[in-house]
């Protein structure tokens, strides 16, 4: 199956889920729970694409590095990795799709009755894992979302490292991932978000307003550095 093909098959299973759904043939969990089980499966079909299309663009890209360095440039060999480059980009955002859709789903199962008990199930948590989970709910002291708790603890991720290779299998965690990744570059863009989280941060941790550092461009063209207060940073 193709990336294009993929993504119209998702479009198209869910449409026929919110159909039955609507009809009353499933319950309100019964679709959440489906269209989650669609979306994981998913993530990892599109992750193995992905990982397909990286390994291609690393090994032409390395074949160039080498023509390069004994003085010989291929056009299109320059013209293979420009495409490789950009299916990936277009890959990882469909698994930025996916991850929404996961987390969506996570929560709407939860709102449908769904318990820890089910959450942990269904990413095949290690013993490791729920005990974080639960410790990070009996912290809150409350209902946790589960989308917030699979956003934080990696749960279908048994290496549960500082690096997550994308060959592993852990497609929640993958899905999630780009995700958050591609929210958070969204929000960069946006001035309010950007600063509602710049507050938050500096809200949460104070002591980093000590080490910022604006970079500008007076009007005579030359570049300053100001504190967060607008007062000059001399370098010297």
């Amino acid at each position: 199956m193709n990336f294009t093909t993929m993504n119209q098959y998702f479009v198209y299973a869910q449409k026929k889920y919110k159909e039955e759904h609507d009809n009353g043939t499933i319950s309100n969990y019964t679709y959440c729970k489906k269209c989650l089980v669609l979306s994981r499966l998913m993530a990892q079909h599109t992750i193995d694409k992905y990982n397909d299309a990286y390994d291609d663009f690393n090994k032409l890209r390395r074949m160039r590095e080498r023509f390069k360095y004994q003085g010989v440039s291929i056009t299109t060999l320059d013209m293979q990795i420009a495409f490789l480059l950009k299916r990936c980009k277009e890959i990882k955002s469909f698994i930025a799709l996916l991850g929404g859709a996961i987390c969506d789903c996570l929560d709407g199962c939860q709102c449908c009755g769904a318990t820890y008990e089910d959450l942990y199930n269904f990413c095949c948590c290690s013993e490791k894992t729920i005990s974080e989970m639960k410790e990070n709910i009996r912290d809150f002291q409350g209902i946790t979302l589960f989308s917030e708790l699979v956003c934080i603890h990696y749960p279908d991720d048994k290496n549960n490292g500082v690096f997550i290779d994308t060959c592993d299998y852990a497609p929640i965690t993958h899905a999630v991932k780009e995700y958050m990744c591609e929210r958070m570059k969204k929000a960069c863009k946006n001035s309010e978000i950007r600063d509602s989280i710049n507050n938050k941060m500096f809200e949460l941790f104070p002591d980093m307003k000590d080490c910022c550092i604006i970079k500008s461009v007076d009007e005579f063209g030359d570049t300053i550095f100001t504190d967060l207060d607008g007062l000059p940073v001399d370098f010297d």
